[in-house]
């Protein structure tokens, strides 16, 4: 049995359709990626899924159950962070997750334990409202993962991140799904901020589903290097080994099997770490360049 069967749904908001007979399954124990530009469907599609709206076509079963009264029961078992996570500015988050904990019914939840999860053990007397936003959201997946979720149902969690922190982000998720068993479904505007995390990919493009495909797919279609030469070989590869998938310091230059980045922004790191880049050639297209062309040469900016 699939965790989440979406079959041809369709979404429609004053004429206008957000979703268009869109159908996806998920796998038990699977992290999947949807990326799509702004307007591609994403939040409709995490929408419905919630409960919050319902389609106008199509249907949805979870863990199996079809009808509405199972389906609000087994939502029990998923934890979502939808748009921006609520809570009471005032309060610190354990005193939120408590709040959240209440309102659903939790009992016996690890508060401290949660939040030392995802890095945030050291503010715990601060009050949410002073947190930064990077912060509110790691808050965020604090509280969808309250109660132990079998599935876990992100929306844009790293909008507006840095890239260390969204390095950051992948580093505690992936920590926390593989110890939980759970299977996620993490949506992004970006392609990057969900590779490396993601087992399976899947891309929206004005409502509908364009593709799915696994890692190992992707990396297939997508095959990139980049050989680099710089003013100290060893300490750029430790550097761009922390953000970056398949780096390799070799005898006289750097490998990066990896298109996460492109020259640019390859260069932009090592410049703020004090490291000049000598020489830098690539073969391929990065992650970006290959979702643009997917979505038929759209040009906005989805890199990290």
């Amino acid at each position: 049995m699939n965790i989440l069967e979406c079959s041809h749904l369709t979404k429609r908001y004053r004429g206008q359709t957000a979703l268009q007979d869109a159908s996806l399954s998920l796998q038990e124990g699977k992290v999947y990626g949807v990326a799509g530009l702004t307007g591609a469907g994403k939040t409709t599609l995490v929408r419905l899924i919630a409960g919050i709206t319902k389609p106008d076509e199509g249907t949805l079963s979870l863990f199996g159950a079809q009808n509405e009264k199972e389906f609000q029961k087994a939502r029990r078992d998923v934890g979502f962070l939808i748009d921006e996570p609520t809570f009471f500015g005032n309060l610190t988050a354990k005193q939120n997750l408590k709040a959240v904990a209440y309102t659903r019914g939790i009992k016996n939840e690890d508060y401290e334990g949660l939040l030392r999860k995802v890095d945030l053990s050291t503010p715990l007397k601060t009050k949410l409202r002073d947190y930064s936003d990077e912060m509110k959201r790691f808050y965020g997946v604090a509280a969808a993962l309250m109660g132990s979720p079998k599935l876990l149902v992100l929306d844009e969690p790293t909008k507006g991140f840095s890239i260390r922190a969204i390095r950051s982000f992948r580093d505690h998720i992936k920590e926390i799904l593989k110890e939980r068993g759970c299977t996620a479904l993490i949506f992004s505007q970006s392609l990057n901020s969900v590779y490396g995390l993601a087992t399976d990919f899947v891309f929206l493009y004005q409502g509908r589903i364009i593709g799915q495909m696994d890692q190992k797919t992707l990396d297939a279609r997508c095959p990139i290097s980049f050989t680099l030469v710089t003013s100290n070989n060893e300490k750029a590869a430790s550097v761009l080994g922390s953000f970056l998938e398949k780096v390799a310091l070799c005898e006289d230059h750097i490998e990066i099997q990896s298109g996460e980045w492109d020259e640019k922004q390859i260069t932009q790191m090592l410049s703020e770490n004090q490291i000049q880049v000598e020489s830098l050639t690539r073969k391929g297209q990065t992650l970006d360049e290959y979702f643009n062309a997917l979505t038929g040469g759209i040009t906005d900016e989805i890199s990290v």
